[in-house]
């Protein structure tokens, strides 16, 4: 067993993605044509504000968090090399019903925070999860 800090890696990812995360401006690549209509889709507000708001990132804001990211990783993996195995919790909850998270929103920006905490090291940094 080895104890090993990457909390500094996390917190650089964080910083490069802070006005969006890849995935939602990729996300807004993907889906541009029905952003820029403004046309209404039965996607859930949660994840079309944030499709919205990254459709607005300059694309140099995009390229340089993807150069980032491709740096950060490379720093994962170097702090990762002599460890056989990376073992970590994937939830530290179980899964709310859909009802709940739909009447609360405190609850389902809590929920959604703590469901994705964990996976997102693996996510983030090409990680075999």
């Amino acid at each position: 067993l080895a104890d090993l800090s990457i909390d500094d890696l996390l917190a650089d990812l964080r910083a490069v993605t802070r006005r969006a995360s890849i995935a939602a401006m990729e996300g807004a690549e993907v889906h541009a044509d029905w952003l820029a209509t403004g046309a209404t889709t039965p996607v859930d507000p949660r994840v079309s504000e944030p499709l919205s708001r990254a459709a607005a990132v300059p694309a140099t804001v995009y390229i340089r968090a993807i150069r980032r990211r491709t740096a950060l990783v490379a720093a994962m993996d170097e702090r990762l090399a002599s460890l056989d195995v990376l073992a970590l919790p994937t939830t530290p909850l179980t899964a709310p019903t859909i009802v709940s998270m739909t009447s609360d929103e405190a609850l389902c920006e809590r929920t959604e925070g703590l469901l994705l905490r964990n996976t997102q090291v693996a996510n983030q940094f090409d990680l075999c999860a």
